[in-house]
């Protein structure tokens, strides 16, 4: 049996637990920009994986991290050297308590691209922190260019135990973070004719004329795709997804609580603009085809005042994100979402939102 899939849409812990319940042997790529791992199974067990340079458990525990890209299960039997002893069920569990680990990790070191440099200004007293032979073999390397995932390739550490390192120094206030690597020698586009807003959905609400010029494509969890045909409805959508996917821990960032429950917010809201109390809310989402129904039989200018709360509401949201990370990886979970919604599998510039990232701010 072969299957494939996304890890957006499958964790990896879902598919080993499927190779391992159905006891498959046969060969999981797992491709994520530009990593490509494999791991090969025997009668349901992991027995040997391969990423890069590395081999066995680590590569598994690695591969746990990545929230993009695809993977691939090909029924057959692979002659390899067995590198991995562990069964599938402790493997998980370990990768589990490493992945709540990264959590902490995250939020002073968001990815594997951080660029840190050391404090221009460090405590008083750092003249006296002592530094163990691994810390000492990070910190000579640190020279503002190079990202977490270059010293690790230069230590020949692992990612987490680099990570843990940095943090320490980190919190020790030896160094900080500076940026990432892939944007490091670009400035953010500045869209012309545009002021910067403290809320990127004012900004792209302008940019779209018309207020049901705008289409697309919404799927939600057990429910048949449908076209939305106004700005509100993908919206509504897209803060419906949002909420839903700060909720679930991936890996790398912590599980994110909105600042509000959605039905008081709704009844806040409808204090200002009446008709908002008719947007329907079930199980803590917007009820997407009844707010359409209601939403085609609206004026405009009330149309216009929904949309003006609901940015609102998506700059709130976004807030409650940076409290639990911080502003970089905020931004990053934010756009995810934001890009999948919006541009449908096209480029943000493309739509005219080029400024979008840098325009954002807590």
């Amino acid at each position: 049996m072969a299957f494939s899939g996304s890890l957006e849409d499958f964790g990896l812990s879902d598919v080993l637990q499927l190779i391992h319940i159905g006891r498959r042997t046969g060969v999981l790529t797992v491709d994520s920009e530009g990593r490509r791992a494999e791991i090969y199974f025997q009668d349901g067990e992991a027995v040997h994986a391969v990423l890069g340079d590395s081999e066995g458990e680590q590569v598994i525990y690695n591969v746990f991290n990545w929230t993009k890209g695809n993977f691939n299960f090909e029924a057959k039997i692979v002659p390899t050297p067995k590198t991995i002893t562990v069964g599938s069920q402790n493997l998980i569990l370990e990768a589990t308590r490493r992945i709540d680990e990264w959590s902490k990790l995250r939020t002073l070191i968001p990815d594997e691209t951080s660029v840190l440099s050391f404090s221009p200004n460090p405590p008083d007293g750092s003249q006296n922190i002592t530094l163990n032979p691994e810390e000492w073999r990070v910190l000579s390397l640190i020279d503002g260019n190079k990202s977490v995932e270059d010293l690790a390739k230069l230590t020949g550490f692992s990612s987490l135990q680099v990570t843990k390192i940095l943090y320490g120094l980190v919190s020790s206030g030896l160094l900080e973070v500076t940026g990432e690597k892939a944007k490091l020698t670009e400035e953010p586009k500045e869209v012309k004719g545009e002021e910067k807003t403290t809320s990127a959905f004012q900004t792209f609400i302008k940019r779209i004329g018309g207020t049901f010029g705008l289409t697309g494509r919404k799927r939600m969890e057990e429910e048949e795709e449908e076209e939305f045909t106004t700005k509100i409805g993908l919206l509504l959508h897209f803060i419906n997804l949002l909420l839903v996917r700060i909720a679930q821990p991936n890996g790398l960032y912590n599980p994110v609580k909105p600042p509000w429950k959605l039905r008081d917010k709704v009844k806040e809201i409808a204090s200002r603009v009446p008709a908002f109390n008719e947007l329907n809310v079930q199980d803590g989402l917007f009820k997407i085809r009844e707010s359409e129904t209601f939403i085609k039989r609206t004026d405009e200018i009330t149309q216009e005042q929904i949309l003006q709360e609901l940015s609102q509401m998506s700059d709130e949201i976004f807030n409650a994100i940076v409290k639990s990370s911080n502003k970089s990886a905020a931004i990053r979970r934010f756009n995810k979402v934001f890009n999948e919604v919006f541009c449908e599998g096209r480029r943000p510039e493309d739509l005219g939102l080029e400024g979008y990232i840098s325009e954002k701010k807590a």
